[in-house]
């Protein structure tokens, strides 16, 4: 009986660390847990009882968003219009209006990119 516990709590962790390092890839908190075969019951019970599993969360999404808007910034760096860099890179143009209003900074640098493309289009007209 002990071992079926203990084999249960280290599937557990398993679970968890796999979870957090595909968050940290780019997926969504759900569909890393949808990937490894936890349900949302769980993944949500989880995070109200786990407060280390909580915070680790919440750094990989942090880290999830910074890979995000760097990915967003290389696009537009390469030409892309915003609209196709979030098609492609994944957050909705509505994430991208609010990441634009909460961080100052990235919301300054993708400005400062979209004019600098509405002026290229400028110049060619």
């Amino acid at each position: 009986m002990k071992t079926a516990l203990l084999e249960r709590r280290a599937r557990r962790r398993r679970l968890k660390i796999a979870i957090l390092r595909e968050v940290r890839k780019g997926y969504h908190r759900s569909e890393a847990a949808g990937r490894h075969g936890v349900s949302l019951g769980t993944f949500f019970q989880w995070q109200w009882t786990d407060a280390a599993f909580n915070a680790a969360l919440k750094d990989a999404s942090k880290e999830r968003v910074r890979r995000l808007k760097r990915a967003v910034v290389a696009k537009l760096c390469d030409g892309w219009l915003l609209k196709d860099a979030a098609k492609a890179i994944g957050p909705t143009p509505g994430t991208l209006r609010a990441w634009r209003k909460q961080d100052p900074a990235f919301g300054a640098q993708v400005e400062s990119l979209l004019r600098e493309q509405r002026d290229l289009r400028n110049r060619w007209r």
